[in-house]
């Protein structure tokens, strides 16, 4: 298989992790989430909790073509690190500006965030990809599960006098209370879902995409019984630790980490498989689309979806009408039941960003940093 349609591959799976999470982040009514498109309430895992960690395993698997070992250039502004540190630096930036939009209130803006954590693991991802072996990354992914599964369930909370994975009092929660207390997601719990602890096993995702990305890139045609075998490994392995330490997105647990690789190695595998059949690669097309621009829908979808809550619609009579209540109310909510009124906002919300990234597909337009 050719290289580009390797890469092919690779935007495919970015595509499904976007529609995902476009689909997840965006349903009709919070009240009446698609029971698909819900997270789990705290431990376990539904499908959309691997959105993420797929998008993070994705950014991993890239770095064999986009980083290649053996840079002539490793300091200096136009070199290896140079390009990674401002990439990592744009990230951050934008998620900090999203999180503040449009009033930034810099006493309580939230500090952790999709975009920062993707900024900072691609950053150490980077740099351990440059100066490990394949053998030294595995080594690495091992120690940091292990000593986060140790940290989380033997070390007592500090002023709680036990270990807990509460999400109200676990070691995630306290430590980001310690550094960020009143710039967190919830509010009314002292927790956030990209805490800086729970980057740590993070991290190992997009280490295993590294993993993989370089098994995919030096054996393309050979691949794929190797890709499913340790995808299905990965996969019991995680659902076997779930027994003793339960699979758990909010923490990014070890078992969580180990299960979620494990379904992203079967989805490249499955990416990899199709990306060689013209005929379903054609009608894979919205996701290559979406794939391929992957930060530009990702950052409308956000904003959009934040600006119909801002917007609102006077009215004659009474007090105006946020947009996204009004358009979800007139034209979805009227006319359908709760749970498929949600999805089908979801799905319109999608085929927006489709639009969007097939317009910029077809003018070759592509959002890079």
């Amino acid at each position: 298989m050719s290289a580009p349609a390797r890469l092919i591959s690779l935007d495919i799976f970015r595509g499904l992790a976007i529609a995902g999470m476009i689909l997840a982040n965006n349903p009709g009514s919070y009240e009446d989430v698609y029971p698909y498109l819900d997270h789990a309430s705290w431990h376990g895992w539904t499908p959309v909790d691997l959105v993420f960690p797929f998008f993070l395993f994705i950014m991993g698997a890239v770095l064999p073509w986009s980083l290649p070992r053996g840079q002539a250039r490793w300091r200096g502004p136009g070199g290896v690190w140079g390009r990674v540190t401002r990439r990592s630096l744009i990230l951050l930036g934008l998620g900090l500006f999203y999180n503040g939009f449009p009033y930034f209130d810099l006493a309580s803006i939230r500090i952790p965030g999709v975009l920062q954590r993707i900024a900072l693991i691609y950053l150490l991802a980077a740099y351990l990809h440059l100066r490990l072996s394949d053998r030294g990354l595995l080594v690495l992914i091992a120690a940091i599960l292990l000593a986060y599964w140790g940290m989380m369930t033997l070390l007592p909370v500090p002023g709680l006098g036990h270990p807990s994975m509460a999400k109200e009092t676990n070691l995630v929660a306290w430590l980001d209370n310690q550094i960020m207390r009143g710039h967190l997601w919830e509010y009314d719990t002292p927790w956030d879902p990209e805490g800086l602890l729970s980057t740590l096993p993070a991290l190992c995702l997009a280490l295993a995409g590294r993993l993989a990305g370089g098994v995919l890139r030096a054996r393309p045609g050979r691949c794929l019984g190797t890709l499913a075998a340790w995808g299905g490994g990965l996969l019991a392995l995680g659902l076997l630790w779930d027994a003793w330490y339960p699979i758990n997105k909010g923490l990014c647990t070890s078992s969580f980490v180990v299960f979620a690789s494990g379904g992203a190695v079967l989805g490249l595998a499955g990416c990899h498989w199709l990306a060689g059949r013209p005929g379903l690669v054609a009608a894979a097309k919205p996701l290559v689309v979406l794939g391929g621009n992957s930060l530009a829908v990702y950052l409308v979808s956000e904003f959009l979806e934040k600006m119909l809550y801002l917007v609102r619609i006077p009215q004659r009579a009474g007090q105006p009408v946020i947009l996204h209540a009004y358009l979800y109310g007139h034209f979805f909510a009227s006319w359908l039941a709760p749970l498929r009124a949600s999805l089908a906002w979801a799905l319109f919300f999608l085929s927006l960003q489709i639009g969007l990234a097939w317009w910029l597909h077809a003018r070759r337009i592509f959002l890079k940093i």
